[in-house]
């Protein structure tokens, strides 16, 4: 083998090493900042599926269809009927539970309407 032959292999060696090192550096902290966005939704995620890169693949498909929908702050007449509503389903909660539910399931559904949540699927 030539000096020249030996040269070139080092130097391929040494590209691939670099190529893994970033490799490896590139998922580090391409998890770290999924698990920083999603908190305890990661580990959930990742002990659900038992796969972390699986899991990534499933949070980071989640944000970019989150991204899409048209989430909107409410304006202050809108949190005030919100908050009073919200009161009045408590209230009623002790004395009429079920009643109570029901009108807090709409409820919520109401205001995640009115802030721009898709509402039409529950999955969603």
């Amino acid at each position: 083998m030539t000096l020249h032959a030996a040269t070139v292999i080092i130097i391929a060696v040494i590209v691939v090493i670099l190529f893994g090192v970033g490799f490896w550096y590139f998922q580090r902290q391409r998890s770290s900042k999924i698990r920083r966005r999603f908190g305890p939704e990661y580990e959930r995620t990742v002990t659900e599926t038992g796969d972390r890169r699986k899991a990534e693949q499933i949070l980071e498909k989640r944000e970019r269809r989150v991204e899409r929908f048209q989430i909107r702050a409410l304006p202050q007449g809108d949190r005030e009927r919100f908050a009073s509503a919200w009161r009045e389903v408590q209230a009623q909660f002790v004395d009429n539970p079920k009643t109570a539910v029901t009108r807090a399931d709409q409820l919520v559904a109401d205001l995640m309407n009115v802030g721009g949540y898709p509402v039409a699927d529950f999955e969603q």
